[in-house]
This record gives C-alpha cells, structure tokens and sequence, in this order.
C-alpha cells in the first residue's frame, strides 16, 4: 500500500452528475420561466430547452470545485422535494414547484437561497436573450 487515497476524476464525476442533473435543471428553468410569465405551463413556450441546455453548460463549466457543488445541489433540490412531499421536484405540478422553489428562496441557509437565485437570474436572463435573438 502506498498510503495515497485514489484518485478521483473529477471531470467524469462532474459529466455523471451533469447527466443526472439535467432533468432537474429543465425543471427548475421551466418553473422560473413560468413565474416570470406569470403562467402555469409552459406547453411550447420558446426558448425553454435551450436556456436549460445554456444553464447547464454554465454549471459545467464552473470551476470544479462549484460546478460539482451546483450540480449536487441540484440533485438535493429534486430529492429534497421527495422527502418533504412525496414526489420529486421535476414531477411536481406548477403550485408543488413554486411552493418549493419558495421553501427555497426564504431558506435560513443562504447556499440554498443562493442555488435557486442562479436559476432566476441568469435563467430568465438567458430566456429573454435568446428571445431576442430569434427576433
């Protein structure tokens, strides 16, 4: 024995957990998109998947140490959601969404505040940017 604990390659870990997350970060990017349009669904709204796909390149391509957190978070969301309430956040309905989604946002820890702040910033920024660019 050698006496060094293995290595881990952090880049397969953060593809693993990116795969594993995208589901959720559809979910949240489409519950937030929601909110900002005021509507319950999202049925062929535009732009939705790729501001997903935007985001979740932008979670991977953080430093590693952030971009595995995030991603992890983003699992933690989904299943927290399951033990609150039963079901995963991505197969909540509109109201289950948005009411955790404001569980989340008035959450005593600020990492928690902080995860879905990025989704309703930089998600509606993105949406509203590649609107624009389809004009």
């Amino acid at each position: 024995m050698s006496g060094h604990a293995p290595r881990i390659d952090l880049e397969a870990a953060r593809d693993r957990l990116a795969r594993r997350a995208a589901p959720v970060v559809r979910a949240l990017t489409a519950a937030v998109i929601a909110e900002q349009l005021g509507r319950e669904e999202l049925c062929g709204a535009a732009c939705v998947d790729e501001t997903a796909e935007v985001l979740l390149g932008k979670l991977t391509a953080m430093p590693t140490y952030l971009g595995l957190g995030m991603l992890a978070a983003a699992l933690v969301f989904d299943e927290g959601a399951r033990a609150r309430g039963g079901r995963r956040f991505r197969d909540l309905d509109h109201r289950g969404r948005a009411a955790w989604l404001a569980r989340w946002r008035a959450a005593p820890v600020g990492a928690l505040r902080d995860f879905v702040a990025f989704f309703d910033k930089l998600g509606v920024f993105v949406y509203y940017a590649l609107l624009e660019e389809r004009r």
